[in-house]
């Protein structure tokens, strides 16, 4: 027996349907492509700001000595550069010079910490000092000198009392001061 043969019209009814379902489906895929694309760059960029998060979070849990370069800062391209110009006469007067860049910041850090601690605990709204020292300045309870919490203490006590208080200045100290012609006044 014979197959039948397609009609002309029945030829056409197939292709126009075909042709249809294949340029749904390629719709379909490029709406899917597009779709996909859009969630890759959402991605990229969640990951950015994820990547970024995780890296200011380390920054803050890093010990106080540790130096932390942001965008703003740059650092020192010389080993141990100090913070005054070399190139200054008066420097070599003052002082030995020994305080680099990063460790200037370090102090200046830990000084805005405990400012900022102070000012809290002054307006009641931290009432116990030392939770309060744990907690801005990320360190534990230690009773050794060189810690991060003694050394926040040492900057936090005289601001609670009323002010700074330094300690008397020695005679080597004052005999330097009248060479240099600075007094008190």
């Amino acid at each position: 027996m014979p197959t039948p043969q397609p009609t002309t019209e029945q030829i056409a009814n197939f292709l126009i349907a075909f042709i249809t379902i294949a340029a749904v489906a390629v719709g379909l895929l490029s709406m899917l492509i597009g779709k996909l694309a859009e969630w890759w760059v959402v991605a990229q960029m969640w990951y950015d700001d994820w990547r970024y998060d995780i890296m200011s979070r380390r920054a803050v849990r890093m010990s106080e000595r540790e130096v932390v370069v942001t965008h703003g800062q740059q650092r020192a391209t010389i080993d141990e550069q100090p913070i005054a110009k070399p190139t200054t006469q008066d420097n070599e007067k003052l002082s030995d010079n020994s305080i680099v860049p990063e460790e200037a910041r370090d102090i200046i850090r830990m000084h805005a910490k405990a400012e900022a601690l102070a000012a809290l605990i002054k307006a009641g709204r931290i009432t116990n000092k030392a939770d309060g020292v744990e907690k801005v300045f990320t360190c534990s309870r230690s009773s050794k000198p060189d810690s991060v919490y003694q050394r926040a203490l040492k900057i936090l006590d005289p601001m609670l009392n009323d002010g700074p208080k330094f300690p008397p200045t020695t005679p080597e100290q004052e005999a330097k001061m009248r060479e240099l012609g600075l007094s008190r006044n």
